[in-house]
């Protein structure tokens, strides 16, 4: 894994991305690549279609931080159109539903990780040191 990891956040809510890129402002190690409101742009942006085309302007993701609950297309629909894709990025779900149908079906779909979402400070730093962790890129433990 690289030293610097790129991250892209899809989520509907301007309010969570918004904590999100916070809290990630604070990982050295990692920088936040793009903000996909949806899936659909989610997979335009991982396709480099249209608008996403140029690779040095949108780099390739080594992490998506994924909702599950979106317009138009969900996280699910991500991940099941990731299937088999090479490359592709590691996924962090990171979603308000805590429903035990929901975490299978997303390790089902290939999910690295499914975090509750909560931003508590306790709850937000064990989230941070797990996307460390995911990228390859934690400095300690």
């Amino acid at each position: 894994m690289p030293d610097q990891c790129n991250v892209l956040l899809v989520d509907d809510s301007e309010d969570d991305v918004y904590l999100l890129k916070r809290a990630l402002a604070h990982q050295p190690n990692m920088r936040v690549v793009a903000w996909a409101e949806d899936g659909s742009v989610a997979i335009d942006y991982l396709s480099g279609a249209g608008p996403y085309a140029d690779r040095k302007q949108h780099p390739w993701p080594d992490l998506m931080v994924l909702d599950l609950k979106m317009p138009r297309r969900d996280g699910y629909q991500v991940l099941e159109w990731l299937r088999g894709k090479s490359p592709r990025p590691k996924v962090a779900v990171f979603t308000a539903s805590d429903l035990e149908q929901d975490k299978t079906r997303v390790s089902q779909l290939g999910a690295d990780l499914y975090q509750h979402k909560a931003f508590q400070a306790a709850a937000l730093d064990q989230f941070m040191n797990r996307l460390q962790a995911l990228c390859g890129t934690s400095t300690a433990s």
